[in-house]
């Protein structure tokens, strides 16, 4: 199995495809729930594309060590660590309006850069151990919990509004 094409109004049972090492690609349709681990260990995925409306469930991607970029489209709720270890990813694009659970990519080690759209609300540890992350351009009327972005100790280039709470950063708890 390298190649998914998931239906419209289908929902991904929990640990549906955990552990396809062959899998390359999925599209998702708008609106599709993703179970938990639903796509957890699935090693040869390098790029996912979430749509706009997607629930994804905790745990849903969890280890998937090759995995480089992730674009979520507006409106998209990510389960807590949704994204956790995914070691290679590079770089994530957050749409407006996303809800973000807490440590959804955590110790996702080289991440270098994301961008935060508007509206988008950002729990605990959501980014915790980003360790590489150097770049943050954080949009108005985003929130965040406390700790969002601990231990992130590579950050250099943050763009943010003024409110922005500055506890979410680690040198300033």
């Amino acid at each position: 199995l390298t190649h998914i094409d998931i239906p419209a109004g289908v929902q991904i049972g929990n640990s549906a495809f955990a552990n396809c090492t062959g899998l390359t690609h999925v599209e998702i349709p708008e609106g599709v729930e993703i179970g938990y681990s639903a796509f957890r260990g699935c090693t040869g995925l390098t790029h996912i594309d979430i749509p706009a409306g997607v629930q994804i469930g905790n745990s849903a991607f969890f280890y998937c060590p090759r995995l480089t970029q992730v674009n979520i489209a507006a409106g998209v709720r990510i389960g807590a660590s949704a994204f956790r270890s995914c070691s290679s990813l590079t770089q994530v694009n957050i749409d407006e309006g996303v809800r973000i659970g807490g440590c959804a990519f955590r110790n996702c080690s080289t991440l270098t850069q994301i961008e935060i759209a508007a509206g988008v609300q950002i729990s605990r540890h959501a980014f915790e151990a980003c360790t590489f992350l150097r770049e943050l351009v954080i949009h108005k009327g985003v929130t965040a919990d406390r700790w969002a972005f601990e231990r992130c100790n590579s950050l250099r280039f943050i763009i943010m509004p003024d409110d922005f709470p500055k506890d979410t950063f680690p040198a300033a708890a």
